[in-house]
């Protein structure tokens, strides 16, 4: 791994945006689609106008999230508004966005529709962005967070693929 270092956010912003859409373009040399997943957070304020000025075939490309708050997407701190605002508002009509929020009242309950859009994004997933956050978060996996909840989270969403895996057979052998 090689360490780059940039005196200041716009030239971070401007080879992001390079690196990007070269691993894109990369994708779609090989490819007819490619998927980019983006955080949330402050620095991706600077680099997605940069990217949206790349010259790319946007309608072969699917953006979508690493995490997401429990909010409205027309919440300040919704990671689509930010993606909405600092991207796709910038893109043109045709570039597909998988949102994650739902209208759940609660993220335990959108598992299932959540699992069902990510499903249908192109893979393997052709560029994936993390932040961290100034307090070590990644994805919205935070430091001190309970492993053991984090566990059961993962439990659930495995126990639910195989659930849905399970009744799709079966419906397919009746």
């Amino acid at each position: 791994m090689q360490r780059h270092v940039f005196p200041n956010i716009e030239q971070l912003s401007q080879a992001f945006a390079d690196f990007a859409a070269t691993s894109l373009q990369n994708t779609l040399a090989q490819k007819q689609q490619a998927t980019l997943v983006v955080p949330g957070g402050n620095t991706p304020r600077y680099y997605l106008p940069v990217l949206a000025e790349c010259a790319l075939p946007w309608d072969r490309i699917t953006v979508t999230l690493s995490d997401e708050r429990w909010v409205d997407v027309i919440d300040e701190q919704s990671n689509e508004h930010l993606v909405k605002q600092h991207l796709m508002n910038h893109l043109p009509e045709n570039t597909r966005f998988v949102g994650l929020k739902t209208h759940h009242d609660n993220p335990f309950a959108a598992i299932d529709e959540i699992h069902q859009r990510l499903e249908r994004l192109p893979l393997p997933l052709s560029l994936t962005v993390l932040g961290l956050g100034e307090d070590g978060h990644i994805a919205s996996l935070f430091p001190g967070m309970n492993p053991d909840l984090l566990l059961l989270i993962t439990a659930l969403r495995l126990h639910r693929r195989l659930r849905h895996r399970r009744a799709s057979v079966f419906h397919w052998k009746c």
